[in-house]
């Protein structure tokens, strides 16, 4: 993992994304990693474009909210604008059905795949706590085998749109 510290409000975010996407570059060269995965903020700020630049795929991850539906739709327009496939997950689904179906009308309508629906699960804060991915933390658990099947999917498009 690769990573920078910046404060709240500092200037350069963008330069500081690309640095860190640099580094993070060269280490995946060095060690032969097939995938290289950046997690950026939501938005169309310059550390999100930077985050988006030179990549091969875009997977939105959203939440059942109507301020996250809206950074959804912002993402999408920029995301579009560098013709890169655009995937999706909703995560905590199940907090708020309308918006739920809200989105995934959106994304429907976009034509953007959702890859699957994340439930709320309380173990996924214990895994936090224990410093662990939820699939180390409860590798048996529902939360693990949706997680499981979101990745599965993921790599199967990635092989499609790559060949």
């Amino acid at each position: 993992m690769t990573h920078a510290l910046m404060g709240p409000g500092e200037e350069n975010s963008g330069k500081l994304v690309a640095q860190v996407r640099r580094k993070a570059r060269e280490i995946a060269n060095e060690r032969k990693a097939g995938l290289l995965l950046t997690d950026g903020p939501p938005g169309t700020g310059c550390a999100a474009i930077s985050s988006i630049t030179g990549s091969d795929a875009v997977l939105l991850v959203t939440e059942a909210s109507k301020s996250s539906l809206h950074d959804a739709q912002r993402t999408v327009e920029l995301v579009r604008q560098f013709d890169i496939p655009l995937y999706a997950i909703i995560n905590k689904f199940d907090i708020h059905s309308g918006i739920s179906r809200e989105i995934e009308d959106f994304l429907s309508g976009q034509s953007i795949p959702l890859l699957g629906k994340i439930p709320f699960d309380e173990a996924v804060v214990h895994a936090m706590i224990a410093e662990q991915s939820i699939p180390e933390f409860a590798p048996d658990s529902k939360i693990s085998r949706i997680i499981d099947s979101i990745w599965a999917q993921l790599n199967k498009e990635l092989r499609r749109t790559a060949s």
